[in-house]
């Protein structure tokens, strides 16, 4: 969820430091695919599509439910440690946070 901190693009250096800390663990065992941590949505541009007309809306989204901060591709042994994974993340930047896991499709042909 964004606040007045995550839409000016900040994190603290605690956080900071120890967000890579959690990261250079990962890739050292081997689990951390790719990282990637996404501009505020002040930064941001919706794109509106309707009857093929598109309308270009510039951010913030206030209106917006869900926001994507980032996100990771990390190759785990399944759910249970990828939610031990994410707690860690949880306990660093705290407050209120939401974090989807979402299972890479093996069956997909795409």
């Amino acid at each position: 969820k964004a606040d007045a901190a995550t839409e000016a693009g900040g994190r603290s250096a605690q956080q900071k430091a120890a967000i890579a800390a959690v990261q250079a663990d990962m890739k050292k065992a081997g689990v951390l695919v790719r990282s990637t941590r996404l501009q505020p949505s002040a930064k941001a541009k919706r794109l509106v599509f309707t009857n093929n007309n598109l309308r270009v809306l510039d951010g913030p989204f206030a209106e917006s439910k869900e926001l994507i901060g980032g996100f990771a591709v990390m190759d785990l042994s399944g759910t249970d440690e990828a939610i031990e994974v994410c707690k860690r993340y949880a306990e660093i930047l705290g407050g209120t946070l939401e974090i989807d896991l979402r299972l890479v499709d093996t069956d997909a042909t795409e």
